[in-house]
């Protein structure tokens, strides 16, 4: 059994189309101070659906901030892992190349380097500037 709602339409004239206010002691039997006050009920109920209305898009607003703010920093991050990774290697291999040459040299009582071996190491270890030296 398939169960439609149906919306329920009244006629404008309806009282129950009205909006809920706490009732007021009204200062005549007028007819026309009941419409008026209707008119202002419905300019504030007005109001505060467009101040809510007005609050929510800016939270969407702060919220589109947001995830730019955190797109940002996961790129950041995404960029400094991978920078760290290719320290990381690069730190190995130093060190891969460091433990050759002293298992090399282990067996030699002494060993002095010439500076063309040691910039011929500086160069397998892609140390090429001066300024790296220092």
């Amino acid at each position: 059994m398939n169960y439609i709602p149906v919306a329920h339409v009244q006629s404008i004239d309806s009282p129950c189309n009205t909006p809920f206010a706490p009732s007021q002691p009204s200062g005549g039997t007028s007819p026309s101070s009941g419409s008026k006050r209707k008119g202002t009920m419905v300019d504030v109920i007005e109001n505060q659906f467009n101040m809510l209305n007005m609050n929510l898009q800016n939270c969407v607003a702060s919220m589109n901030r947001g995830n730019n703010v955190v797109d940002e920093v996961l790129a950041i991050a995404r960029v400094q892992a991978t920078s760290s990774q290719e320290i990381a290697a690069e730190i190995k291999q130093r060190n891969d190349y460091y433990g050759e040459h002293v298992q090399n040299d282990h067996g030699k009582s002494s060993y002095q380097y010439s500076p063309s071996d040691i910039w011929s190491i500086l160069f397998d270890l892609n140390i090429q500037d001066e300024a790296d030296m220092n």
